[in-house]
């Protein structure tokens, strides 16, 4: 469990964002099932949609583009 801005995550994968300054991002799941895309400040997204948190995940990573 890491705490994040989105509350505590169960992380699945981090990665540094050059988009959100150098920030790391988080992707995981919260207590609730929902998958979140977040760093310990700020998160970006909650969805019961794995793939679609996986997308901005990417997105926000540059990884896959």
């Amino acid at each position: 469990m890491t705490k994040t801005a989105a509350g505590m995550i169960d992380v699945l994968d981090s990665a540094r964002s050059e988009v959100r300054g150098g920030t790391t991002m988080f992707f995981g799941v919260m207590a609730d099932g929902r998958f979140v895309v977040t760093s310990r400040f700020q998160y970006e997204l909650r969805t019961k949609d794995r793939a679609k948190a996986e997308r901005k995940f990417r997105e926000l990573c540059h990884e896959g583009l």
